[in-house]
């Protein structure tokens, strides 16, 4: 039992390293400029170590795309804001992580927003007092954000105008979140500042 625990614990700890390894990869060279060669060097292991985890870039891809929407979950639902302000927390943060990059091509990352946009939409719920999948309303507000987050990534980058990216993504979010609020019936939250909001 101790040596199948010992095994599980270090398998454990070469997929949570590659993992690591490659999300850095993926942001500093992008997705279609990574191999499978170069996350396994960077990690310290053959690649075949890293085929028996991962079979493919795109299966690294989809488990990182699970770990941040697990927390992502975590991160709303461990909020003392509203849920619109905590979001904004969440964009900042990402931002601040990485220069915006292109969407990536492969069809299983729709899930990955759908899960995005739901958990958003619930959080979003809670905070009008309706249920998510009988009021269509946050699920619509979650879109609309999501969205224009994603499109005003994809603006920045095919124009090259990413000096100040962090700034120009969250003025549009703040100005996102303003109408938001009053349309949705979420004013009374003071958590959200729109003191600097401005149109980009």
């Amino acid at each position: 039992m101790k040596t199948t625990n010992a095994k599980r614990e270090k398998s454990n700890a070469t997929r949570s390293r590659l993992l690591g390894v490659a999300d850095t990869l993926f942001r500093r060279y992008g997705f279609d400029d990574t191999t499978l060669e170069s996350i396994s060097k960077e990690a310290g292991f053959h690649v075949q170590t890293l085929i028996r985890h991962f079979r493919t870039k795109n299966d690294l891809m989809l488990a990182l795309l699970d770990k941040d929407v697990a927390e992502f979950t975590d991160f709303m639902q461990t909020r003392e804001k509203s849920a619109l302000s905590r979001w904004r927390d969440w964009v900042e943060f990402n931002a601040a992580r990485t220069d915006p990059v292109e969407p990536l091509a492969i069809a299983e990352v729709a899930d990955y927003w759908h899960r995005y946009e739901a958990t958003l939409a619930q959080e979003i719920g809670q905070d009008m007092g309706v249920d998510s999948r009988k009021d269509l309303r946050p699920l619509l507000a979650a879109c609309m954000l999501v969205g224009a987050n994603k499109h005003t990534a994809h603006e920045m980058t095919s124009s090259g105008r990413t000096k100040n990216w962090v700034a120009d993504m969250l003025n549009v979010v703040d100005v996102a979140v303003e109408h938001l609020s009053l349309s949705l019936g979420l004013n009374k939250q003071p958590n959200v500042n729109l003191s600097r909001t401005k149109s980009i």
